[in-house]
């Protein structure tokens, strides 16, 4: 008889990309594929956070404590015009925000190590903006991507959001192009939802080669 044999170290993947790039709908596929996964939304981190007593006082301060709507939700669109219209305010608030939000993707990840998950998957939209986010060679990146055309629409089709506030979202993230050529692993998502999912399906067989077939 022989000892059967360790499993194999979790992998790390961040997925990231541009506003209505697809993102959390890859992410979820590959949630779907691989059982056990552990998965880290930095979006509802970032949500979570607004509960946090030094971080409402942080964003009362930044925004004038009108912006703090209830006890666990902010008025995002007054925040999202302050910080289009002033840079320095959008820095700020991302000094606030982005190191909790890294501290707790980095806890996630500990332990989904720690549980031997195969595959740790990290949601994070904003990557390479801001700086906080530092390489690490425990994770491998995949940016999803789609032509700026069709995230025009995706953007206008899914938010009542009007052409300028559509360029103001996209102003303040980093060239998707610029983020393509930094990514280990390229994900064009501008056919259907199968389209998707076959192309999760191919990165699921190259990081963990073991897993059966979907």
């Amino acid at each position: 008889m022989t000892a059967a044999a360790d499993p194999a170290p979790t992998v790390g993947l961040v997925v990231t990309g541009g506003v209505g790039t697809g993102k959390s709908s890859f992410a979820r596929h590959l949630a779907d594929l691989v059982p056990g996964l552990a998965r880290h939304d930095a979006d509802a981190a970032v949500h979570a956070l607004y509960g946090d007593a030094e971080v409402r006082a942080g964003l009362a301060g930044l925004f004038g404590p009108e912006v703090l709507v209830s006890a666990t939700e902010i008025d995002r669109a007054a925040v999202r015009r302050t910080v289009f219209a002033d840079p320095a305010r959008r820095k700020q608030l991302e000094a606030i925000l982005h190191p909790r939000v890294r501290a707790a993707c980095l806890a996630a990840w500990e332990a989904a190590v720690r549980a031997r998950a195969p595959l740790f998957v990290a949601d994070i939209p904003l990557f390479f903006e801001g700086g906080h986010w530092k390489p690490d060679p425990a994770f491998r990146v995949v940016v999803v991507a789609c032509s700026p055309a069709v995230q025009r629409q995706r953007l206008a089709a899914r938010n009542p959001f009007d052409n300028e506030a559509i360029e103001g979202i996209l102003s303040v993230q980093a060239d998707l192009a610029a983020k393509m050529a930094a990514a280990d692993f390229v994900v064009w998502n501008e056919g259907g939802p199968q389209t998707l999912l076959r192309q999760a399906t191919l990165l699921v067989g190259h990081l963990i080669p073991r897993m059966p077939p979907a």
